[in-house]
């Protein structure tokens, strides 16, 4: 534990480290080179910082909990309190619901290709989910599981039966339409290209035309993470998930969709920078927050990525 949290600090004073402020290939000023004389900067090495700034390893002995420590730790490398609620921080009073630690494959020791999934060609399926329907698990060839789906009770929906088979990791679809049908005033979003796919598009479009019929007045914003040499149609997108409102002619949502990224490689910035997040966050109160991509062939098929996200409810949201 004690060196789990030592590498996590360090981890984090690299990423400070690296947030001077300064873009990479620049000079200090003459009339500021004897201020930055001897001062810690980007070309630092850890070791120094550490020493000098007496950073010390976590504790799980000490009755400071961990992460007030990691916080006393960082506060070390940033003395004039410039990175502080910017870089890091600490919130109070956050909260983790029962199924707050979302994985996908839940499925340990059995091997990635003896997974059940549902392929994305499915015959007399549901045209969005693309997920046979069924009565009972006996229904669900190739070991699936026969479930209800929250967006099944969307109105515009026309089935015989509200429960379809799902495979391994097809419920994640289904709790991000119930994360964002939650909201009453806003969902935001970020996501890294490419932008929510098949089920997930699903999700996200049921999501949004249920809030639609709600007859609140609501703003769901969605921001892709644009890499340098990709392209993302944010029109697209914005048509994708708009689709079925129009049969909601008294929605007061709003809907945004951008991609964007902060630095392509050229000469002002000498640089590579994109939004890499992939937050859900409801009426800042309640967020779904990690690793997991919207990416339907990667995480709901077969041979499927492993990946972890967590749930909080409190200002850790926010």
């Amino acid at each position: 534990m004690c060196v789990i949290g030592r590498w996590l600090c360090l981890l984090v004073i690299a990423l400070l480290a690296a947030c001077s402020g300064r873009p990479p290939n620049t000079a200090v000023p003459e009339s500021q080179a004897e201020r930055y004389f001897g001062a810690f900067n980007v070309a630092t090495p850890i070791a120094t910082l550490v020493k000098q700034r007496d950073i010390r390893p976590l504790d799980p002995a000490s009755p400071l909990p961990l992460l007030d420590q990691v916080v006393r730790e960082l506060r070390k490398t940033d003395p004039d309190g410039r990175y502080a609620g910017v870089t890091y921080s600490l919130t109070k009073t956050n909260a983790l619901d029962a199924g707050w630690l979302v994985q996908t494959p839940a499925r340990w020791d059995r091997a990635a290709n003896d997974l059940p999934f549902y392929a994305l060609d499915c015959p007399g399926c549901d045209a969005d989910l693309s997920l046979p329907a069924c009565s009972s698990d006996a229904d669900c060839k190739g070991g699936g599981v026969c479930r209800s789906v929250a967006s099944l009770t969307a109105p515009r929906r026309i089935a015989s039966s509200r429960q379809v088979c799902v495979g391994h990791s097809d419920m994640l679809a289904d709790r991000l339409y119930r994360l964002v049908t939650q909201a009453r005033q806003s969902v935001d979003i970020a996501v890294l290209q490419p932008p929510p796919d098949a089920r997930f598009l699903a999700a996200l479009r049921d999501g949004v035309t249920s809030l639609g019929r709600s007859g609140r007045a609501l703003q769901v914003r969605v921001l892709v993470g644009h890499y340098p040499l990709a392209g993302v149609n944010p029109k697209e997108l914005l048509a994708e998930l708009a689709r079925d409102l129009a049969t909601v002619p008294a929605s007061r949502l709003t809907l945004q969709v951008a991609a964007m990224r902060s630095c392509a490689g050229d000469a002002k910035c000498d640089s590579f920078s994109w939004n890499h997040a992939k937050i859900v966050a409801v009426d800042r109160r309640v967020a779904l927050s990690g690793g997991h991509n919207l990416w339907t062939k990667d995480y709901l098929l077969d041979n499927p990525i492993h990946d972890l996200s967590m749930q909080v409810r409190g200002p850790a949201a926010s």
